[in-house]
């Protein structure tokens, strides 16, 4: 047997300062204007927001997630599986799911768009119940992933390769203005919780309000720029204000149209909830921080205000806060309930769909080694 472990200690030996360089929190030589720009832009949490307790809150709190499976099949073609959930307080709960079965022609980007954008559809339609059905004033909506990035996602689908799921993205589209539109007419908090960023988009707009010349560095991220100028402690970031910053392309003619463009601009800012966690992105809806534009009214900026502006998002953070391996308590017990397990999907789904069908659902060769 191939002794792995001798070749991945030859790796690292010879690796070890290219490896780390990636890893390390210290600011490296030439960093330290960098570092300044984070530390200025991060702020300690404000005192009027309690510590997290355990117990009720004085609103009621749901969260919606979602889960994708895209299975292989023998005959070349692509099934999707898709999953979502939501939960609330007092048992609440509602669930959807869906099946398709795309044809072999179907490129795998488009099948993998499909899929998210099935995903999607079947979150916000439970969104919009809740804030439509449920809700009552005052009460909070949390949803897993970044708001704002979603949007520009939603360019046209070619009929020719997604047939009569090519409408996917406009259904996503009506969904989400639907859900912005009456989240704000019966107010009810909508809060958007990523987990990570890959982009560099607050940092970029922290040096622009500074009138800075200095480039950042082309693999910076907002993520990894807090990882590692902020010494791992509580605190929130500057918010910015989005609005058509990140419609590029394709994505322009999304823009474009009148109800996008008056659809409110997405508040953004990172927060660490106690030491030593992870970084959180936030999303909201702008009129939750005291601003009242749209997304056709600036391209994005820092938001006026500062870290205080996002304070009572803060408080509505800390409140469902379960510590370090629980980052928000109800879209943990979500996420833990909707996921999709490989097992599940080849032991229970698959065999389920083969007796209602009547027909073989094989999965092809590659998926059936392991």
């Amino acid at each position: 047997m191939p002794d792995f472990l001798d070749r991945l200690g030859d790796v690292l030996e010879t690796r070890r300062e290219e490896l780390a360089s990636t890893l390390r929190l210290e600011a490296a030589a030439g960093e330290g204007a960098l570092e300044r720009l984070v530390r200025e832009h991060w702020s300690a949490l404000p005192a009027t927001v309690p510590a997290p307790v355990s117990g009720e809150t004085e609103w009621a709190a749901y969260a919606v997630d979602g889960s994708l499976s895209e299975v292989g099949l023998d005959n070349g073609s692509h099934l999707i599986l898709v999953q979502a959930l939501a939960l609330g307080e007092d048992g609440f709960e509602r669930a959807s799911l869906d099946v398709q079965v795309l044809p072999a022609t179907t490129p795998r980007s488009t099948a993998a768009r499909v899929a998210d954008l099935l995903q999607q559809r079947h979150e916000f339609s439970l969104a919009v119940e809740i804030v439509t059905e449920h809700a009552q004033p005052g009460s909070v909506l949390f949803l897993d992933g970044a708001l704002y990035g979603r949007l520009p996602q939603l360019y046209s689908l070619s009929l020719e390769e997604a047939g009569p799921l090519a409408n996917l993205p406009d259904q996503v589209l009506s969904l989400y203005l639907r859900l912005l539109h009456t989240a704000a007419e019966r107010d009810v908090f909508l809060v958007a919780v990523a987990k990570t960023s890959h982009e560099a988009t607050h940092a970029k707009l922290w040096l622009d309000a500074a009138g800075a010349t200095a480039r950042l560095p082309e693999d910076a991220t907002d993520s990894g720029l807090i990882h590692r100028f902020t010494d791992r402690t509580a605190g929130l970031s500057d918010p910015v204000l989005l609005g058509g910053r990140g419609f590029t392309g394709g994505s322009r003619d999304i823009l474009a149209r009148p109800e996008v463009s008056a659809s409110p601009a997405i508040v953004s800012f990172f927060v660490r909830l106690a030491d030593f966690d992870d970084a959180l992105r936030i999303d909201v809806p702008c009129r939750q921080c005291g601003a009242q534009a749209t997304l056709g009214d600036l391209e994005a900026e820092v938001l006026s205000g500062g870290a205080a502006a996002a304070h009572a998002t803060v408080r509505l953070l800390q409140a469902d806060y379960g510590g370090l391996e629980v980052y928000n308590a109800l879209l943990y017990s979500v996420d833990r309930e909707v996921r999709l397990k490989r097992d599940t999907v080849r032991q229970v789904y698959l065999p389920m769909i083969e007796q209602s069908l009547g027909l073989p659902v094989r999965r092809n060769r590659s998926e059936r080694r392991f």
